[in-house]
């Protein structure tokens, strides 16, 4: 997912998905996900999710956000920069990289279908 904090890309950015898992009462617990700017390490979005939603169920909403931030980048960019080329890539998230726990045939082709060039690992199934 191109993010956009480079001045001139040779390749697209990307997103890197991770997540973090909040302690609370029994029944209560949450995670974070967040989308960090592979090329500057910037928190780009943060989402709050319920632990027992999957990972494959929650990348969609971290991803809407990432994009939201990056679309507000470019508008905040170009009216305090009109004259000057764009520090934030105007295309938007390109690329996105996540663990094997976001791995599904349906998470692949949502991404493809968004126009996403994804870093997804599968995942090893266990030999019976």
């Amino acid at each position: 997912m191109a993010m956009g904090t480079r001045k001139q890309r040779e390749k697209p950015a990307g997103l890197w998905i991770a997540q973090q898992e909040l302690a609370a009462a029994p029944g209560l617990a949450h995670k974070t996900e967040h989308a960090v700017d592979l090329d500057t390490g910037a928190v780009v979005s943060v989402t709050l999710q319920g632990a027992d939603r999957g990972d494959t169920t929650t990348l969609d909403e971290t991803l809407c956000e990432a994009g939201m931030a990056v679309a507000e980048l470019v508008g905040r960019e170009a009216g305090l920069r009109p004259n000057k080329g764009p520090q934030v890539n105007v295309a938007g998230i390109e690329e996105t990289v996540t663990d094997k726990g976001y791995h599904s045939g349906a998470v692949v082709k949502r991404m493809k279908a968004y126009g996403l060039r994804t870093y997804v690992p599968e995942k090893h199934q266990k030999e019976l």
